[in-house]
């Protein structure tokens, strides 16, 4: 797909740029890497493209359908009357542009690997776990908390291998951390990996241990457990990637055995994690006819 290739591209260019400054800087990049240069402009191109036409497709929708959009937000303004609008910054609507970078944000971000976990060996008893936890039948959101176990395979995916390793946050005010103080205005790098796997909050944190998540208490984890962000600059598409998450396990889960096939995955963080050799996982069909 010429949009995921296109995001490939860029995602490899901006990367390369924290250890090749040159590259991160416009002018001098034109100069010294023009291939590079074009390719990444060509690349910027079709990724606005793209994500425009979604916009342009969602605004016509939404014009066409006016009359049911009212009586949506007429009922959830009944059942929710402080709800927010999550493309809204200080109750002001977003420009086009920043619109088109939300967007960018869903479409960016790579799920983590999570499911050639539930296909190796020493994981059989998560698989068959987490199997057994999609036996209901999901009608709405809601039934989706009746899968206690797969929310903590999920958890604990992302825990492991979050989708995006590291954040930038700019500092609205001083910060005193043991004998240093960090100035208002400084730029911020957090190691999310890190994070997610500090000893003094994740017994043995390099395991695979969905059960974890059964005893880690909310409060060590508000800050602690943060695959998406944390905060009101948490990540917006935080909500959209775990029902598809879990939308997209169920239904492999109840058709498909996972057998590990294949190299291993050689995780890469380009801005976003990939892997090199591809996921490589094997489906074969469940038979319910056995006893």
């Amino acid at each position: 797909m010429e949009f995921v290739e296109a995001v490939k591209v860029v995602t490899d260019i901006i990367s390369d740029g924290f250890v090749r400054p040159h590259l991160g800087i416009p002018w001098l990049r034109r100069l010294t890497a023009p291939r590079l240069h074009k390719a990444r402009a060509e690349s910027v191109r079709i990724i606005h493209q793209f994500t425009e036409r979604i916009i342009r497709e969602r605004q016509d929708f939404l014009l066409e359908n006016c009359h049911l959009e009212r009586k949506v937000s007429q009922t959830d303004s009944d059942l929710h009357p402080k709800k927010r609008s999550a493309l809204d910054v200080t109750g002001q609507p977003l420009a086009d542009k920043q619109i088109r970078d939300e967007v960018n944000t869903f479409l960016f971000e790579g799920l983590s690997p999570y499911m050639p976990y539930l296909a190796m060996p020493t994981n059989t008893k998560s698989c068959l776990k987490s199997y057994a936890a999609t036996s209901v039948i999901i009608y709405n959101n809601n039934d989706l908390q009746q899968l206690p176990y797969l929310n903590c395979v999920i958890k604990e995916s992302l825990r492991l291998y979050p989708p995006v390793s590291a954040i930038g946050r700019m500092l609205d005010s001083s910060l005193e951390m043991d004998d240093y103080t960090l100035l208002s205005g400084t730029n911020v790098i957090i190691l999310r990996r890190e994070i997610l796997r500090d000893p003094q909050v994740f017994s043995n944190p390099q395991n695979f241990q969905p059960e974890r998540h059964f005893t880690l208490s909310t409060e060590s984890s508000a800050y602690s457990n943060i695959p998406f962000s944390a905060g009101p600059r948490n990540c917006i598409g935080q909500r959209f990637a775990l029902n598809a998450i879990h939308v997209i396990l169920i239904k492999v889960l109840r058709h498909y055995e996972l057998l590990p096939i294949g190299p291993e995955a050689q995780l890469s963080i380009k801005l976003i994690l990939r892997s090199t050799t591809g996921i490589n996982i094997g489906l074969r069909a469940r038979n319910y006819n056995l006893i």
